[in-house]
């Protein structure tokens, strides 16, 4: 079995708070924690990583009176089914099967819903929970919960392939984000029965690639003799776009006659563009299991796959990379039911070392690991724990480990030299290598700068790295890393906001807000490309010329620098320097360097940035305060309150529109063709106010980023994974309007 120099369970089950659950309040009965598992993991602009943690949420006494229940998400809310009981065949504690004919049917013990875990960039460390940003069931389609995250990072965008249940179908779901915490649903891109689809990072002669495992229960036969042996397979799919797949021709990977371990085999990290053993290609971690008793042994192999023809496998290691290690869940030992497993799930680039993610028997581990280069992993193990593993390289860092941590994530990493290993399996090298990335001149790293030579690549040899040069921050001032010698200094801002850091960074990093929160400055704004580096949009001012203005940001610098690419002031650098005065106050600095180098317009045009910064920063800090407030009082509506008397009909018609809270929650009452009906006021998005939006063909727009809500149901067209949360029904009772929980 391998061994880690850092091995321990870093998230579980009893680090789940159920009372922030999407369930919560939403049915009659108590639910625990069954697994905190299969974690999809990146990273995060800051330099932090994120794991999607898989939380199966499930029924703390799901017999009771001669049923078993399954819980079952129904137009906004939770509802519990009831199977007699003698009926079900409970002998698999995940799941309990009924009679379905000539059909296997099966119901689920559990609902799954996935949460945001944010931890510390070395991944040993649980930084932040963002149970506001947790994504649940949100349609029909996966009204048995949604489950097994998979993030791929392409291009600077964010995409996350996750499971969704329903009785129609077991497909594959596909959200995008820009910042890997604001998740866009993109509809279903995988029909029934696939799972575990891996989307590769870095594209192949201009398409999209993903790894995908159909299921089924018939398998036809290889021909006698041959090295593969008939049952599941990890195949693959092409994409123009990334949402319209198509069915590769050639298999994938193949389950080997000669190995015990393929009796089931699924894809487990999405493959990185890579190399080893001076051979090139993609590396793709994957779950085999031996069969035992009814789950099997789950661990965990790996392949290298042909990067330009990627059905073509250059290696594989049939000698497992992760095992289970029982001794790391002792300490749940209490909450497991399901033993033999290790399922690797997520993958995330740290430099000189890969961060791996597994599940270790449900909850989430870690370890060091020597032999193949430059990985390091964090995960869980199949329903309650996270792993997490480092494979370093052998060659010497020169940086210490605060450094590269605080350095990991700032921008895409330049290629280092392929290390040497040595190790359990004998001498292994892997180099480090991404597609589709973009590489900057300029970036930060552990308090130095790198300058990188963009062609160094192609001369890479064996033993050599990339080329770059080291410059000392200090020796530099930080601006004139960014500023070129035409600019001049029109004038600094300076203000102390009274917000957080983290909703400053938030402020900074969200594009969408400029259009709808400053529409007096702004009338469009398109997403031209973003990732943890920043943004680049196509803004128009009001009444102004369209630009191409770009955002980059250093957070470990606490720094960030805005630039007019094109159109109107083109070349023009404000530089933004931010210190927290408190937890609760950011002191903000801003240089307007401008490409004019006449004092007197150079003044003129100072004064008017001043002018304009001061009221962009108000409207900014406002959104941010309130933002906050929302956070900090947000809970889930008590449904079990009392009808509330709103008054007689005629009164309450005449002072429409009509704020109100039930069980805790702010509502809104409004005449919607003729009938009364309440909404919610708080915008699922970020918590945007929707108590003063007007009611416009039937729908309300949350004044922060333009989204868009039907009044009747609460449902957006637009991002149909955001719905307002559910409202109670209006009634009249005895010529008085009443508000209560139906």
């Amino acid at each position: 079995m391998t061994r880690f120099a850092v091995d321990r369970l870093v998230f579980g089950p009893r680090d789940v708070d159920l009372s922030r659950s999407p369930l919560a309040g939403h049915i009659d009965a108590e639910t625990y924690v069954l697994g905190a598992f299969n974690p999809g993991m990146t990273g995060l602009a800051n330099g932090n990583l994120l794991l999607m943690v898989r939380v199966a949420e499930a029924l703390r006494e799901p017999i009771r009176g001669g049923h078993v229940h399954a819980i079952r998400w129904d137009d906004g809310g939770y509802v519990l089914d009831a199977w007699p009981l003698d009926q079900a065949d409970t002998a698999d504690p995940r799941k309990f099967t009924l009679p379905g004919g000539p059909w296997k049917v099966m119901a689920l013990t559990s609902l799954s819903w996935l949460l945001p875990v944010e931890m510390s960039g070395d991944g040993l460390e649980v930084v932040a929970v963002h149970y506001d940003r947790a994504i649940a069931p949100a349609g029909p389609w996966q009204c048995y919960g949604l489950e097994d995250a998979r993030i791929s990072r392409i291009g600077g965008a964010y995409w996350m392939t996750t499971c969704s249940v329903s009785p129609e179908r077991h497909s594959t779901t596909l959200y995008r984000s820009a910042n890997a915490l604001d998740w866009t649903f993109e509809g279903i891109v995988l029909d029934h029965q696939n799972k575990d689809m891996l989307i590769f990072e870095g594209l192949i002669d201009g398409q999209y690639w993903a790894q995908t495992r159909p299921l089924g229960d018939l398998y036809f036969a290889y021909p006698p003799g041959s090295e593969w042996r008939a049952g599941p397979s990890i195949n693959l799919a092409t994409s123009p776009d990334g949402l319209h797949w198509k069915p590769h021709l050639m298999p994938g990977l193949r389950p080997h006659a000669a190995t015990a371990h393929t009796a089931r085999m699924g894809g487990g990290t999405p493959p990185m563009l890579t190399q080893i053993d001076g051979q090139r290609g993609w590396l793709t971690l994957w779950h085999g299991v031996e069969p035992k008793e009814i789950v099997g042994i789950y661990r965990t192999y790996w392949s290298l796959l042909d990067p330009d023809q990627p059905w073509k496998a250059l290696r594989t290691e049939h000698a497992p990379l992760l095992e289970p290690a029982p001794q790391l869940t002792r300490p749940l030992e209490d909450l497991l039911y399901v033993r033999d497993v290790v399922f690797t799930t997520g993958i995330a680039d740290a430099g000189d070392h890969w961060i791996v993610a597994s599940v270790q028997r449900g909850a989430c581990r870690g370890a060091d690991y020597r032999p193949l280069g430059h990985q390091r992993g964090q995960g869980g193990r199949h329903h309650r724990a996270m792993r997490q593993g480092r494979l370093r390289a052998d060659h010497e860092d020169p940086r210490s480990n605060a450094e590269r941590a605080a350095g990991r994530r700032t921008q895409p990493r330049p290629e280092a030299a392929p290390p040497s290993g040595s190790g359990a399996r004998g001498a292994q090298r892997l180099h480090r290598s991404r597609q589709g990335l973009a590489w900057a001149d300029l970036r930060s790293r552990g308090g130095q700068v790198v300058q990188v030579d963009r062609h160094a690549r192609t001369r890479r040899t064996e033993g050599q790295g990339l080329h770059l040069v080291l410059l000392p921050r200090a020796a530099l001032d930080a601006g004139a890393v960014t500023v070129r010698s035409a600019l001049h200094l029109a004038g600094t801002y300076r203000r102390r906001v009274n917000a957080s850091l983290a909703r400053v960074w938030e402020n900074v990093l969200d594009w969408e807000h400029l259009a709808h929160l400053h529409a007096a400055s702004f009338s469009e704004c398109v997403l031209l490309e973003s990732g943890p580096w920043g943004w680049r949009v196509a803004l128009r001012p009001k009444g102004g010329k369209p630009q191409q203005v770009e955002l980059r940001a250093d957070r470990q610098a606490g720094r960030y620098t805005t630039t007019t690419i094109e159109g109107p002031g083109a070349g023009a650098e404000i530089r933004t320097a931010l210190t927290p005065e408190s937890a609760e106050r950011v002191d903000v600095t801003v240089e307007f360097h401008l490409p004019e180098a006449r004092p007197e317009r150079l003044a003129a045009l100072g004064e008017a940035y001043l002018a304009n910064y001061a009221g962009l920063w108000d409207e900014d800090e406002a959104m941010m305060q309130a933002r906050e407030r929302t956070l900090a009082r947000r809970r889930t509506p008590d449904r079990t309150t009392p009808p509330l008397d709103l008054g007689e009909e005629r009164a309450v018609r005449g002072a429409l529109p009509v704020a109100f809270e039930l069980g805790g929650a702010p509502f809104r009452l409004v005449d919607l063709d003729g009938a009364l009906v309440a909404h919610s006021t708080t915008c699922p998005h970020w918590l945007g106010p929707l108590g003063d939006a007007p009611v416009i063909a039937g729908e309300v727009r949350c004044p922060w980023h333009g989204y868009r809500f039907e009044v009747a149901g609460g449902a957006c067209r637009a991002h149909p994974e955001l719905r307002l949360a559910p409202a109670p029904a209006i009634r009249i009772d005895g010529g008085h309007v009443v508000a209560a929980w139906s």
